[in-house]
């Protein structure tokens, strides 16, 4: 029930706004409850859905309330799904079972100068490892998962020559034990505390503007039989901006993050690495809905605490992860360009990128077999990433459109020269949205390409061809909104594997099915 200020997809300059590693950029969903808003809407609102699914077992449902007096909101939801172990053209995928449930509450205050908002969230999952049915000897794993998550988020209006102030804290305290023929083995505690100040400038002339700080604290430790990586505190802090210039038909876009990230790991040596990351980009307008969109990139990433500590185990990655405590930070210089249009008949956009990564990190197989796992290091080298990606909307008559779309991603090492272990295949969609009164269908057809351009001992993967169904019926009254919904997913029940997949070798993606899902929102 509560509602989005907005989703933002953001590219070039502003994605160092919220990271140094967002090459790709960002999407944003804001809500309400964290932005200012102009009034609380008075009264009592609500939810409820349910949810059902026919390969796996799948149900669930959910509801929620807001409820606004005067300044004040306040807040609450809950839910839960389960499933069954899914199945595939060629049997079940054991031991593929999930289990969740999720609940919030949260209060708010929001005046004509300032807000204030408090929300809790709690997580409870439990989902099972998929393991290799032909192996010697298989271990029946399962991951219990509770995270507690606190969020505080505040602002301030026309401060000076700041328009707004916006802050937020986020406390997260996550536990997860492995559970082996259920009995617990191994525990993992994650504590992290981030925080995040935005300064939104006033407009003068042309120029607009954000600066602001970030930082953040981990305490991650693990217990048990599998000590994965050893005890680590991570410390990060950052200082940041991103300016614009609006000159008509011409926007450009200037952006930097200076960012420090500290490991100091009980019994190893401790790192820290600081970089600079810049970013500058051009929007220019060329006709009515058009544009041509190109940003430049410097930035830089330090290793992950996994990716330098790691030496063990790893069940949700089916891996024995080698981490390397020497590893250097990655350097990317980027560039991307969009051509983009948009019409009442016609939407489309092609985009086209370039990135060449410094001391790039990967997790690379080693052939090798060991405590029943395939091994593999964390390696680093230069590498190359190149790809194109469009989108391309037709209107057939106001109610039918045509969607159609594409992506390719080229990624390979320079030095030794080889590909990039899970890159995935060359993909397309067609689609059509069909919509009369209140009813809307849409079918598709999902084409993927075979992937063999792969790193040394990874397994290639065939090209397949999926079709997905889905239709919705809204029915809307004066106070309520009925949404139903079916889909018809792997309507030819095809047997394919997701090259992304750590488990592809041995459990390929669900086969045949249909959802439903009922919501009811009353206003």
């Amino acid at each position: 029930v509560s509602k989005l200020e907005r989703i933002e997809v953001v590219r070039g300059p502003a994605t160092l706004l919220y990271g140094s590693n967002a090459i790709g950029g960002v999407v944003n969903a804001i809500s309400r409850r964290d932005v200012f808003h102009q009034h609380v809407d008075q009264g009592v609102r609500g939810y409820m859905t349910a949810n059902g699914g026919s390969n796996n077992n799948q149900g669930g449902g959910g509801a929620g309330f807001e409820f606004g007096k005067g300044p004040w909101e306040f807040w609450g939801s809950g839910g839960g799904q389960r499933t069954s172990s899914y199945k595939t053209p060629l049997g079940t995928v054991l031991n593929s079972q999930t289990r969740s449930e999720q609940s919030d509450a949260g209060l708010g205050h929001y005046g004509n100068k300032g807000f204030l908002s408090f929300n809790y969230g709690l997580t409870d999952s439990r989902y099972g490892i998929p393991y290799n049915p032909g192996a010697a000897n298989p271990e029946v794993a399962e991951l219990e998962m509770r995270r507690h998550n606190y969020r505080v988020t505040g602002g301030l209006r026309d401060v000076g020559f700041v328009e707004n102030i916006q802050a937020k804290f986020n406390y997260s305290d996550y536990h997860h034990q492995e559970l082996v023929d259920g009995v617990p083995e191994t525990k993992f505690f994650n504590k992290q505390a981030i925080y995040r100040v935005v300064f939104d400038q006033k407009r003068r002339g042309p120029l607009t503007g954000s600066f602001g700080v970030w930082g953040m604290r981990r305490d991650y430790r693990i217990e048990g039989v599998e000590q994965l990586a050893p005890p680590t505190v991570q410390n990060g802090f950052a200082v940041f901006t991103a300016q614009n210039l609006d000159l008509e038909k011409t926007r450009l876009s200037f952006g930097a993050r200076l960012e420090n990230n500290r490991y100091a790991p009980v019994g190893l040596r401790p790192r820290s690495f600081t970089g600079l990351s810049t970013a500058a980009g051009l929007s220019q307008r060329l006709w009515q809905g058009g544009a041509f969109v190109v940003n430049y990139s410097h930035s830089y990433r330090a290793p992950a605490l996994e990716e330098l500590y790691n030496l063990g185990p790893h069940p949700g990655n089916v891996t024995f992860e080698i981490g390397n405590a020497n590893l250097k930070r990655e350097a990317n210089n980027g560039l991307d360009m969009s051509l983009r249009h948009q019409s009442k008949r016609v939407r489309g956009e092609f985009n086209v990128f370039y990135y060449r990564i410094s001391d790039f990190v990967y997790l690379a197989p080693t052939g090798r077999i060991r405590d029943g796992l395939p091994e593999a290091d964390y390696a680093q080298h230069n590498a190359r990433f190149t790809g194109t990606e469009a989108k391309f909307d037709y209107a057939l008559h106001p109610n039918f459109w045509l969607n159609l779309g594409a992506d390719t991603v080229n990624a390979q090492l320079l030095s030794p020269n080889m590909y990039l272990p899970r890159i995935p295949p060359v993909r397309g969609r067609i689609g059509f949205e069909a919509r009369y009164k209140s009813l809307s269908l849409q079918p598709e057809l999902q084409l993927t390409n075979a992937q063999r351009n792969v790193f040394p001992l990874e397994t290639t993967t065939a090209g397949y061809a999926v079709t997905n169904v889905k239709g919705t019926y809204t029915l809307a009254r004066q106070h309520s909104l009925h949404l139903i919904s079916a889909e018809l997913f792997n309507a030819g029940n095809t047997i394919y594997r997701n090259h992304l997949s750590f488990l592809k070798s041995f459990a390929p993606e669900i086969g045949r099915g249909v959802r439903f899902s009922y919501t009811l929102q009353v206003f």
